[in-house]
């Protein structure tokens, strides 16, 4: 009995769009890899809270939200619609070498970015198994976006075939819709034994 709230039935519903662009080459004794990408995503969550709701626990769950009827909330066919869209685009970009120094290894270095925007957020509080009656309709969800920014080094060096030597560091600079930036440094340091091929 509950009526399309924007097309969507009750349920949840999730959709996605993608499109990833890589490339490599390889110049003279580095390769070279690097990849663009762009996601949107669509959600719609409309959930059923009961063809029967009793007055006192509507006028609660309103209160929980904190939103606050303006009139006596019905107590059929309530239901809860709440929407959001987001999109992230990114790119990353590193280079790989071999050498030969006291055994044989490899050296990788590389950036990455991304951007992240979330946007029409919002929450419809309803009844009458009805999409006209509508308690509310405000956003719940701050439109905003955040920005990453990546770099990174790795070393893989080969003793002997057996014993490898793993080390790498990587820094993450986020610039944070809400908050101060956040700055991590993630060293890696691992040696390695195989025992057999």
């Amino acid at each position: 009995r509950y009526s399309a709230v924007d097309g969507d039935k009750p349920g949840v519903s999730r959709l996605n769009h993608s499109l990833t662009v890589d490339y490599s080459h390889t110049f003279g004794k580095v390769d070279v890899q690097a990849s663009a990408f762009v996601a949107v995503e669509n959600m719609a969550l409309y959930n059923v809270l009961g063809d029967t709701v009793d007055v006192g626990m509507a006028n609660l769950y309103l209160d929980f939200l904190g939103k606050k009827a303006q009139f006596k909330p019905w107590t059929q066919g309530v239901y809860v619609k709440l929407n959001w869209e987001d999109y992230t685009v990114g790119a990353q970009f590193n280079a790989m070498t071999n050498y030969n120094l006291l055994g044989k290894g490899s050296l990788l270095f590389g950036v990455q970015y991304e951007h992240f925007s979330l946007n029409n957020g919002t929450l419809r509080i309803g009844g009458g198994y009805s999409s006209s009656q509508v308690y509310s309709s405000d956003s719940v969800f701050n439109d905003g976006a955040e920005d990453s920014y990546s770099v990174y080094a790795q070393l893989k060096h080969y003793f002997t075939p057996r014993l490898i030597l793993n080390a790498g560091l990587r820094y993450d600079h986020k610039v944070r819709y809400a908050g101060s930036p956040l700055d991590h440094l993630s060293p890696r340091l691992s040696v390695i034994y195989k025992f057999s091929p």
